[in-house]
């Protein structure tokens, strides 16, 4: 299977993207319509209206529907169908099918970048960050978000935990290896925190729906309020705002 393959439109339907095409009031009942929101706000905390932003793996642009009006909007993704999708969705902002590994060839500089969960699917993701470096301006911000190896869910579950269902997942790291690849690549971290505990069941004998209520009530509380809180440790996901502090390549 090839790695486009991979990223088709299958890929698209399961898992934390299922349902994402949702239209109307049902589009609101998925956690994915909120994180991308929760997101998309603090991109917008760190980034003066009418910047060039880029999002590399953009998917079909949920992310990017949150910022194409107060920004000049780029998006890149590996996925053919995605970016068909992408452009039905979208009406300001410039897409293009391209693997994150040849990001350096884009001949725009941008003052964000995003890679939401891209990089945990990367052979090299060293390299996809000296690229990015290369496309981001200096004093530039950073979006990374990706899977915590380090998490309490991974802890718990084991071999069961969430990061290791996706089989693309090819890149975990520690949150502390991630440091020190964005450290080598020019960045400096300005703030990092999880997003929750949002895979329920985590403890034996007590009902699901009750875990649910419990676990996932920090993230609904962060995501709905756009403050980020939630430490490290208590986030499937770590998320990174970093800053270019320096030019290296």
């Amino acid at each position: 299977m090839t790695v486009k393959h991979k990223f088709d439109s299958d890929y698209f339907s399961q898992g934390p993207y299922a349902g994402v095409l949702r239209s109307g009031f049902r589009k609101y009942l998925g956690k994915f319509y909120w994180a991308r929101r929760f997101y998309a706000r603090q991109v917008k905390k760190m980034t003066p209206a009418g910047s060039k932003i880029l999002e590399i793996g953009c998917g079909y642009g949920d992310l990017l529907h949150f910022l194409e009006d107060d920004y000049q909007t780029y998006g890149t993704d590996i996925s053919a169908p995605a970016i068909k999708t992408a452009k039905q969705r979208l009406h300001k902002t410039n897409l293009t099918v391209l693997a994150a590994e040849k990001t350096m060839i884009l001949p725009e500089k941008f003052r964000t970048i995003i890679a939401a969960h891209v990089l945990e699917h990367l052979d090299d993701p060293d390299e996809v960050l000296r690229q990015i470096s290369i496309v981001l301006v200096k004093g530039g911000n950073f979006l990374m978000i990706v899977p915590n190896s380090d998490s309490w869910g991974h802890r718990i579950k084991g071999t069961k935990w969430i990061g290791y269902k996706d089989k693309t997942h090819i890149s975990l790291f520690s949150p502390q290896q991630w440091r020190l690849l964005l450290d080598k690549n020019g960045f400096k971290i300005k703030s990092l925190f999880g997003d929750g505990l949002w895979d329920s069941p985590y403890l034996p004998f007590i009902p699901v729906i009750l875990q649910k209520i419990i676990f996932s009530l920090p993230a609904i509380l962060q995501t709905l309020s756009g403050v980020p809180f939630i430490p490290v440790k208590w986030g499937e996901s770590v998320v990174f705002l970093a800053r270019k502090e320096k030019n290296l390549f």
